[in-house]
């Protein structure tokens, strides 16, 4: 099998798991019982977690070859342990595997598009090539997902998950070790203070930290935010179906006439997305303008995947590619954990009108600043020629 294929089928079979179980899971909370601001909490435990796993990875995987054995091990623990969540109703037992999971998984993303971006730019391949065929399996995945709940039940949909990770933690064994050519002074171990000396990196990391942070934070009630509107797992998952086909189709568009883009603008159209969607769900438009400006979400998604990764290999480069994404994994949790009890406790307090109101103000403000970084960015290029 060629190395290519290798990892498309690996991102392919890892998202197929994941839009088993992570899409679905604040519904099985909200159908154990549990109130938003219980939810909140145990959605928050992930990025809590994350900010003291996150500095332990970046120890751990200061190489490529170190990631993809560490992947290996926390994709398999992962899986075993969201088959004890799929028997588990009370909300501390939950919260305790919860945490568990957060150990194991709450990096694993970050690891694995240093990885994935690593080889892509070691074979000059985009990044998105490889990572489309995860959105595509989660469009199927999802939609499937969604019915297997509501016949079957939440247990079995996180079942076909821990196996499809299972199979995942395998595949990273298949995948050959990367071999970078580096000079001398390269191979020195990275330090997080070169990081913090590119002032380039750092701008664009705490940017990027705010934009993404804000979107995940959100995101993580919608699901409850369409079933307190009416709207059923089945129904749920076909419209999570619905805007991931609408990342693989704007990424395929873009890989296929934007050879070279703006990065800045495309953080930009990303920022300006997110608040149209918010400002939708904010004017409680009826359920069916809402599920149509859904798909500005998966539009944006890959938008910033498009060309995120290639930009941050090339401010770090390769042999900091993956403390630089860490770090970032780090930050965003800070802000996602914080975020996500506030909001939990704002909707409970007060409704999911307020909730979208608030986050709708902090995606315009960083809209504005996006506005103000491409006309920066934009000056200084001409000022270079």
């Amino acid at each position: 099998m060629r190395e290519i294929t290798k990892y498309k089928l690996n991102a392919a079979i890892r998202y197929f798991g994941d839009a088993f179980f992570y899409p679905f899971f604040a519904l099985y909370l909200i159908n154990s019982g549990l109130t938003e601001s219980k939810i909140g909490f145990i959605l928050s435990i992930t990025p809590i977690i994350a900010i003291i796993a996150n500095p332990i990875y970046s120890h751990l995987c200061q190489d490529i070859k170190t990631t993809r054995k560490v992947l290996r091990i926390i994709t398999i623990m992962e899986a075993l342990i969201i088959i004890g969540i799929s028997f588990s109703t009370n909300f501390y037992l939950v919260s305790g595997l919860v945490i568990l999971l957060a150990l194991f998984g709450s990096s694993h993303y970050g690891l694995l598009d240093s990885l994935t971006a690593v080889y892509a730019s070691e074979t000059k391949i985009n990044y998105t090539n490889i990572r489309i065929f995860g959105s595509i399996a989660y469009i199927i995945a999802t939609t499937l997902g969604g019915f297997v709940i509501q016949y079957l039940g939440f247990q079995c949909c996180f079942i076909i998950a821990s196996t499809a990770f299972i199979l995942s933690g395998l595949m990273y064994h298949f995948l050959k070790p990367i071999e970078l050519n580096e000079t001398e002074q390269e191979k020195e171990k990275p330090r997080y203070r070169i990081l913090f000396q590119n002032k380039d990196f750092v701008f664009y990391a705490l940017f990027y930290v705010v934009m993404i942070g804000t979107t995940v934070s959100g995101e993580a009630f919608f699901p409850t935010y369409l079933e307190s509107r009416g709207i059923t797992s089945n129904q749920y998952g076909l419209i999570f179906s619905y805007f991931v086909l609408f990342e693989v189709v704007t990424i395929i568009v873009l890989n296929k006439y934007f050879k070279k883009v703006n990065y800045h603008l495309l953080l930009t159209i990303y920022t300006i997305l997110t608040s149209i969607r918010l400002l939708v769900n904010f004017l409680y438009l009826p359920v069916t303008i809402v599920v149509l400006f859904s798909a500005l979400r998966g539009i944006a998604n890959a938008v910033v995947l498009f060309g995120s990764f290639h930009y941050i290999i090339k401010l770090v480069g390769e042999k900091s590619v993956t403390m630089a994404f860490m770090l970032m994994v780090f930050l965003q949790s800070i802000y996602v954990a914080i975020f996500n009890n506030i909001n939990g406790t704002i909707i409970e307090m007060s409704s999911y009108k307020t909730f979208y109101l608030v986050n709708m103000s902090i995606s315009i403000c960083i809209t504005l600043l996006a506005i103000f970084r491409l006309f920066y960015y934009h000056k200084n290029e001409k000022e270079a020629q």
